[in-house]
């Protein structure tokens, strides 16, 4: 573990404390809580979606950024040659992003919840919630960044995913109003269970059992850790 250790600390000091990037940290889940407090109708529904699309957003992109560029100026064949294993390596990028992640959502829930006056029933399984989604959306986007072919496609590529989820998942309409064919495929969307649980850490009311979206959000975690080192195994 030492050197998943070493792999997240360079990812972190290499891409993530960068004035750039933590003033988009800062400024990304601002101007999404502005525009829920603005909204101001149904912010009991919608809160737990902003702090979703934050961790998100946050960690896929991260977790993409990092490995996007150590593709295209062959960095991330020093860590192939290197005595790392695949899983050291995958699960480095995973916790990297990971912790960048945490930091986006923290932040949006300390800004958001002030202003909206919410309270937040469940605190422990709301801390856990942003835990789980964000070490989820790290691996997905570790994988996603592993099988696009051309580096310099990955942010069309992870755009045209993340998009559809957004208006799938019950971010913005309940899951119980949509019809059935598009419950259906949020049963496979990890950003569905990822809200499923913020929602219930506020209201204590869910579309899914809470037991199934706490099992499905670190299942998907397990999926893409395991499809990113086949990826590595299969390209080198």
């Amino acid at each position: 573990m030492r050197n998943v250790y070493y792999i997240a600390k360079k990812d972190f000091y290499q891409y993530f404390i960068k004035p750039a990037t933590i003033s988009w940290g800062i400024i990304f889940p601002i101007v999404f809580a502005m525009a829920f407090i603005i909204r101001g109708k149904g912010i009991n529904f919608l809160a737990p979606g902003l702090i979703a699309i934050a961790a998100f957003f946050g960690a896929t992109s991260m977790a993409s950024t990092s490995i996007t560029f150590e593709r295209r100026f062959k960095e991330f064949e020093r860590l192939i040659l290197a005595p790392l294993k695949f899983w050291e390596i995958v699960l480095g990028k995973v916790i990297g992003s990971f912790t960048f992640g945490l930091f986006v959502s923290f932040i949006t829930a300390f800004i958001t919840l002030p202003f909206l006056g919410l309270y937040i029933r469940d605190p422990i399984l709301l801390t856990l919630a942003i835990i789980l989604s964000n070490i989820s959306f790290s691996s997905m986007g570790v994988f996603i960044a592993l099988i696009v072919k051309d580096p310099r496609n990955i942010m069309i590529v992870i755009n045209s995913i993340r998009l559809p989820m957004l208006f799938l998942s019950g971010v913005f309409i309940p899951l119980s109003e949509s019809p059935a064919i598009l419950q259906l495929l949020s049963l496979f969307m990890p950003l569905t269970y990822a809200v499923e649980l913020l929602r219930f850490s506020f209201t204590y009311m869910t579309f899914f059992p809470l037991w199934l979206s706490l099992i499905m959000t670190f299942a998907w975690f397990f999926i893409f850790t395991i499809l990113s080192i086949r990826a590595l195994e299969i390209k080198y």
